[in-house]
């Protein structure tokens, strides 16, 4: 009997069966949310935190090995080879930030968000240093080249504020004390100030006209 034909195997970004360059934190994720799957009502909301702090712990090594993903100077057919591997890790990273944003609330969602934010403004900056290619020597393609790395920094840049923005919507004023929140609180008004200085909420110190 003839079968249907098989298509390239499909590895999604996400999925169990993706490579991880944070092998230890995948398992750890992995386990949390099987010990979430089944537990019991009493056992749920514990559960469901291990489950977020889990996901948060890879997502944040996924998000540091993005960081330091390095582009070198070379071919644009290299250049854009590594763009693109070091997107596919930043994707990776997003995923998770983005499983505990929309399913968890308060201090986790906050967490999560800022996070994303962080995320998106490695990014930005990657891009903002990103080597012109060694083969693109004509002006009109050096200035298309730049013209749209600005315009992807740009947009991981707005991204990185819509997400640092709606971190600091849920924490209001600025937290007491020096824990995981006030520190995400912080670094979300940082990026807001980074990406649009007059534009910081009021939470973060200035209107939003910037005035103090």
């Amino acid at each position: 009997m003839s079968t249907p034909p098989r298509g390239p195997e499909h590895d999604p970004v996400n999925s169990p069966e993706a490579a991880s360059r944070c092998p230890e934190q995948w398992q750890a994720a992995k386990g949390a949310r099987e010990q979430l799957i089944g537990a019991t009502y009493d056992q749920r909301e514990r559960a469901d935190g291990v489950a977020a702090q889990a996901v948060l712990a890879q997502a944040d090594c996924e998000a540091g090995e993005f960081a330091r993903w390095t582009i070198d100077a070379g071919p644009q057919a290299m250049v854009t080879a590594e763009l693109a591997g070091s997107r596919r890790q930043y994707q990776t990273a997003l995923n998770l930030y983005q499983e505990v944003a929309s399913t968890h609330e308060g201090e986790f969602r906050v967490l999560a968000l800022t996070g994303a934010a962080r995320l998106h403004m490695h990014f930005a900056d990657k891009l903002a240093g990103l080597p012109m290619p060694s083969d693109t020597r004509d002006s009109a393609g050096r200035r298309q080249w730049t013209l749209q790395q600005l315009e992807l920094g740009q947009y991981f840049a707005s991204e990185a504020q819509a997400a640092a923005s709606a971190a600091v919507d849920l924490v209001g004023d600025a937290p007491g004390g020096g824990g995981e929140l006030a520190q995400a609180w912080a670094q979300c008004c940082q990026i807001l100030a980074a990406v649009d200085p007059r534009g910081r909420p009021a939470a973060c110190g200035h209107s939003p006209g910037g005035q103090p």
